[in-house]
């Protein structure tokens, strides 16, 4: 961005904006969703390593990369299509306005 003259306005996305919080079995149901994606996904990568017999002959390490850590477990967690998750903020500001002198006024 270039040098301000006189204000600049940043406008922010309103998903955080709402007065209207999703209900507790609103979010457990997105949770569910999302974790029974987790798992669908998981268990066709094991399907791609299965025998003709419909059995896998590896241990945990071979699947995951590396040794059981948190290193290794984000990196495999991150092989996954994931859906992001929607991230609500009750009353949060939508804009703020930058000065030229360098203040924001929220």
């Amino acid at each position: 961005m270039g040098q301000i003259e006189n204000m600049r306005i940043h406008f922010y996305g309103v998903q955080g904006s709402g007065s209207v919080f999703p209900s507790c079995e609103e979010r457990q149901a997105f949770r569910e969703e999302s974790e029974i994606d987790l798992l669908r996904q998981l268990f066709a990568r094991l399907a791609g390593m299965a025998h003709e017999d419909g059995t896998i002959h590896t241990s945990v390490t071979q699947i995951l990369g590396d040794e059981i850590n948190r290193k290794s477990l984000r990196a495999f967690r991150n092989s996954f299509d994931l859906p992001e998750l929607p991230v609500f903020g009750g009353w949060t500001t939508c804009f703020r306005i930058e000065t030229a002198d360098g203040y924001d006024i929220v």
